[in-house]
């Protein structure tokens, strides 16, 4: 067996690996936040408090969520309107048409063509996060007008029920999409509490969070549900006016990331349309192939370094 064969092997595999433990510590992190998160969770109305002490005493554990559930999950938080076959089939088709791609492409070079399927692998999950991050944003912006209206609602008389239901009704979407959902389930049999519950489990929001938690409180110890989701609106409009005067002082910082990710495969690509011999060399020798190797991987490192400290929490 050829030793480039083998050594190219070995750094494809470590780079599959590489950006699967990103992705492990990404996916991680909402985890996390829901262990702390938890403990300040009011307790049911059925706990007794010596329950809730000994309850908060002992680790919090998770139950396991099995992959076919976990990215039912990830596909429902995208609205995309594909089932979780479908999902794994477009998976491989990426594979290998990257893989085939690179393979046809770069003159049957083995490394290259391990790269572009690994890259056809991972893409779907950046496609889908993407799509969940465009989601959440246009919920995140149309929550405060949801809470204004659900307020108004039940400040003229009306009812938890008929008050999401105004929301579901008048609302554009997906706030309209994901109250509807709240008032079926509701009307299914489901209790207020589960449904926001689940509501709060499709849409990762702190905003959101915030809510949920306001109206379990307001439901244990009573008090003006209006004027609390009033305030709650008003809140979270400073914190998107803030948001927003973050993104616009950290834009040309994410313009540079952009551009220092994107500008080296721009002018390599130029550079092999104009002399191909003289790039040929990173694929066709060892040496080279363990240079770009380590060039991608210090690129995707320098770009979530630079995102992770534009990162500003509030």
């Amino acid at each position: 067996m050829d030793i480039n064969l083998v050594i190219s092997l070995f750094f494809g595999i470590g780079m599959f690996l590489v950006f699967l433990g990103l992705d492990l510590v990404v996916s991680s992190r909402s985890i996390a936040l829901e262990k702390r998160v938890d403990i300040y969770k009011p307790p049911s109305p059925t706990t007794t408090p010596e329950a809730t002490r000994s309850k908060s005493a002992q680790p919090i554990k998770i139950a396991p969520v099995s992959l076919e559930r976990q990215i039912a999950g990830e596909l429902a938080r995208a609205d995309l309107p594909i089932t979780v076959s479908e999902y794994f089939i477009a998976n491989l088709l990426t594979t290998v048409l990257g893989f085939v791609i690179g393979f046809a492409v770069f003159q049957e070079n083995f490394a290259i063509a391990l790269l572009l399927g690994v890259l056809g692998f991972i893409a779907p999950r950046f496609y889908v996060r993407y799509l969940q991050g465009k989601r959440l944003e246009a919920f995140n912006d149309g929550l405060p007008g949801a809470l204004v209206l659900l307020a108004n609602s039940l400040r003229s008389g009306y009812g938890w029920s008929q008050a999401v239901e105004s929301v579901a009704r008048e609302a554009a979407p997906p706030i309209s999409t994901e109250f509807g959902r709240v008032n079926r389930e509701i009307a299914l049999g489901l209790s207020s509490e589960q449904a926001l519950d689940n509501l709060l489990r499709r849409n990762h929001s702190l905003d959101l969070e915030l809510v949920v938690m306001a109206i379990d409180v307001n439901r244990q110890v009573g008090g003006n549900l209006s004027e609390i989701l009033d305030q709650i609106a008003s809140t979270i409009r400073e914190r998107v006016r803030l948001s927003n005067e973050i993104r616009t002082l950290t834009a040309q910082q994410r313009f540079t990331a952009g551009v220092l990710v994107l500008l080296p495969p721009i002018v390599g690509v130029a550079i092999y349309i104009i002399n191909s011999g003289y790039v040929a060399l990173l694929w066709e020798t060892t040496c080279g192939i363990a240079m770009l190797v380590a060039a991608v991987i210090l690129m995707v490192l320098g770009y979530l370094v630079i995102r992770r400290i534009m990162a500003i929490k509030f």
